[in-house]
């Protein structure tokens, strides 16, 4: 008798474990399906210079360009 309480013990303590691995991999699940949404806030920081640095880029590159150009020329 005493040995199949204890087995219905540990099939609780089981049975316990596998709800929390169970509420984690849903916590996990929600992260991974709205991912997207929790970094916004962080990228949305780096948005607006990262638009800059590519406004920059596209005003350096005829400037390069050129300057590859005319030192082609003189070379």
């Amino acid at each position: 008798m005493i040995g199949k309480l204890n087995g219905y013990k540990q099939v609780y303590q089981l049975q316990l474990e596998l709800d929390n691995l169970e509420q984690e991999a849903i916590k996990m699940a929600k992260v991974a399906i709205n991912l997207e949404q929790y970094l916004k806030p962080i990228i949305g920081q780096f948005q607006g210079l990262i638009d800059r640095v590519v406004t920059i880029d596209g005003e350096l590159s005829p400037s390069v360009s050129e300057k590859d150009a005319s030192s082609l020329a003189v070379g």
